[in-house]
């Protein structure tokens, strides 16, 4: 595949009808070939598969069982996960020599990990980390140029990381997602987590709770992680933003660094710029961002120059994820560390 794709990239393709301009926009930019095509939702797939002129199918296991097919995207996998022989399937797949990229955390909790037989190795790979997920903010330039800062800036004290979007570009489960792999990524597993969840629907009262697992999560969430060694990290998802941004600020005794996807800026305690580098903005439009960030790590997928995830990383971030929704149901801090041990025994 060449820096601008080939139209020999055959995808089949699982989502619902409202993931469709972010399909396009990707499909457009890599000149895929979407060769099949369902949908989550009763009776969606046949039209949604002549929209993109792919064959319709009605169920998703048998579709990456059986489609030949380079790609597998998985937009809304629904109850995808649940069931030990999704696990099986995903391995065959990657053992056929076709990659899975998921717009969601596959499987959708820790417990899960565990009975499903996800965190399993086969020729050194798990069938969670078959699984690549976009978009990431790991996969922004931008991130790099925060990592390679981050070598002169260390240590960190404080932590903040917002990532929003659009429910129909990313959904909050990825985007919650996105921002504990930052942050164990930059900080480590915080001893404690504590947060609060809304989501507002129109006639309905405001106060509402998560469920148990990231399935279906839609609204914002705010945290804040607590550190044994008195560090703290804070944060923000959200799927109700007009666009797909990111921000992160790193506080610690060199100053602050912050990132987003135009500018790092570095300054000191006195106020004294140590560093300011800017990048040429792209895709202005609210939807670019999401589909270039996705297109761009659907190219390294299929390039085969995606950085494989450290062992064991998906389940730690995962726990991370969770221990925010239950504390979002709790009301008090809780511990990753804990679910873990507590899946383990499941």
């Amino acid at each position: 595949m060449d820096s601008k794709g080939t139209n020999s990239t055959r995808v089949a393709l699982w989502c619902t009808p409202e993931r469709l301009p972010l399909v396009r926009a990707v499909r457009d930019r890599l000149g895929l070939v979407v060769c099949a095509a369902g949908s989550p939702g009763r009776g969606e797939s046949g039209a949604l598969a002549e929209k993109l002129g792919a064959e319709p199918v009605d169920d998703l296991r048998s579709m990456i069982a059986s489609a030949e097919a380079d790609l597998f995207w998985i937009l809304d996998p629904g109850p995808f996960g649940d069931d030990p022989a999704d696990a099986a399937v995903i391995l065959s797949a990657r053992q056929r020599g076709a990659r899975i990229l998921a717009a969601e955390p596959i499987p959708s909790s820790t417990v899960e990990v565990r009975a499903g037989r996800w965190a399993r190795s086969h020729q050194g790979l798990s069938a969670a980390d078959a699984c690549d997920l976009a978009p990431l903010v790991r996969h922004e330039p931008a991130f790099a140029e925060l990592l390679d800062a981050m070598e002169q800036f260390r240590p960190v004290r404080t932590l903040r990381v917002d990532v929003r979007a659009r429910e129909r570009d990313a959904s909050l489960a990825l985007l919650l997602f996105d921002a504990m792999d930052i942050a164990r990524e930059l900080m480590g597993e915080p001893e404690s987590i504590d947060a609060a969840y809304a989501y507002s629907v129109p006639g309905r009262p405001l106060h509402a709770l998560p469920g148990e697992t990231l399935r279906d999560l839609r609204g914002d969430i705010a945290f804040t992680g607590r550190y044994a060694d008195g560090r703290m990290l804070s944060g923000l998802a959200s799927d109700q933003a007009g666009a797909y941004t990111f921000r992160i600020d790193v506080v610690g005794p060199a100053g602050e660094l912050s990132v987003d996807r135009e500018r790092l800026l570095w300054r000191d305690g006195s106020g004294e710029v140590i560093e300011d580098s800017r990048w040429n903005e792209q895709d202005k439009d609210s939807g670019g961002f999401a589909a270039a960030s996705v297109a761009g790590a659907m190219r390294r997928v299929l390039e085969d120059r995606a950085p494989p995830p450290a062992p064991g990383s998906f389940e730690l971030t995962l726990s991370m994820c969770q221990a925010a929704l239950l504390s979002a149901r709790t009301g008090q801090g809780e511990s990753p560390a804990m679910l873990r041990r507590i899946a383990a025994t499941a």
